[in-house]
């Protein structure tokens, strides 16, 4: 098994002896490994019935240092571990338990933990139909078009959540998301660089835990500014080392680039042919489909201001081809309701009428 404690880190498998030239396995015996002497110098100090354990040093090992103990007094290690824990957050508890000496270590277990959430991440996903569905539901992901300074008249929360992420106020932002949750991908209104608050995350070096939060709530890894980046980008650029593996893209679903971006410079066509000038006059920042390709949700909704309606979308990848499907309607207009399917040669209206 392996274990981490706030003494450090340990790889406890059933001991190898050398016995008559050969290497034997012992059921009643266990070999506490470790990266670091100091990790099993921790451990012996606070169980003194292991400090008679000699140290083995051996470079050639994958774990280069190591004691062997009978596996009896290993389990009543172990359940002194568990007795002993208080914290509600372990990387925490390490960091106040060890102090600057122990930094390193702590730096390893935010890395551990960032891994394992990507693991979580990348559950298999559900296979993809043509099927459409209710924009209004919950399991709806919504592309948030709003960029003009107006805006801000009739929704302060944009220009709030904006100016708190920029200032790294993180309790705030996670206050206003927690009650306007739409807002995560929304950038300042009338800004100019296109940081949603997963971007001001990596530009400042947030927390792991943070950014995790951000993700969860829906923060999209491989939305991109103005200049193109991904918030990966951004860390990547200014150093923060620690947020890289959270914020690597997860894919859900593969689409070749060349294919998705003619997919969507379609789809856009499409959004100005139906919505008409209503693109131009709230300079509406259109749908980008990369996101798609990462997030759960596997369809997408996209309102526009002044059309009571918007435009209802989903990618499906199997197939011949990878192809869009988009629905859109006025919901003050009967009979305005159609349903287009787009793939990177041609867009073609598949059903009319339907609202």
């Amino acid at each position: 098994m392996w274990i981490f404690t706030r003494y450090g880190f340990y790889s406890v498998v059933c001991a190898k002896l050398p016995f008559e030239g050969l290497e034997v396995t012992y059921s009643d015996r266990v070999s506490i490994r470790s990266r670091r002497k100091q990790h099993i110098l921790a451990l012996q100090q606070r169980f003194p019935e292991l400090s008679s354990a000699n140290i083995w040093r051996s470079d050639e090992r994958d774990y280069r240092y190591r004691i062997v103990v009978v596996k009896e007094l290993w389990a009543s290690i172990a359940a002194q571990l568990a007795r002993e824990e208080t914290w509600t957050n372990f990387k925490d508890e390490v960091g106040r338990f060890q102090g600057k000496q122990g930094k390193d270590y702590v730096h390893v277990l935010h890395e551990v933990w960032a891994v394992m959430k990507k693991f979580q991440h990348a559950e298999a996903p559900q296979p993809e139909t043509d099927e459409g569905g209710n924009p209004d539901e919950e399991t709806e992901a919504r592309w948030d078009g709003i960029t003009l300074a107006e805006t801000v008249e009739e929704e302060p929360d944009r220009q709030k959540l904006a100016d708190c992420a920029r200032d790294q106020k993180w309790p705030q932002v996670l206050k206003i998301l927690s009650e306007r949750p739409e807002l995560i991908n929304a950038t300042r209104p009338g800004g100019k660089s296109l940081y949603a608050p997963l971007h001001q995350a990596a530009y400042g070096g947030a927390p792991p835990e943070v950014v995790d939060r951000l993700i969860e709530i829906g923060g999209w890894r491989t939305l991109r500014n103005v200049k193109g980046e991904r918030p990966v980008d951004i860390a990547r650029s200014k150093g923060h080392a620690h947020l890289l593996s959270l914020l690597e893209p997860i894919y859900k679903r593969t689409v070749p680039d060349g294919i998705l971006e003619r997919i969507q410079c379609r789809f856009h066509n499409l959004i100005r042919e139906v919505a008409g000038d209503l693109v131009t006059r709230q300079s509406l920042r259109l749908p980008e489909l990369e996101p798609m390709l990462e997030y759960d949700r596997k369809h997408f909704w996209f309102a526009i201001p002044g059309m009571h309606g918007g435009f209802h979308y989903w990618l499906v990848c199997g197939g011949a081809q990878p192809r869009l499907i988009a629905q859109s309607w006025c919901r003050v207009c009967a009979g305005s309701g159609l349903q287009h399917d787009i793939t990177a040669e041609r867009t073609i209206l598949v059903d009319k009428e339907f609202v």
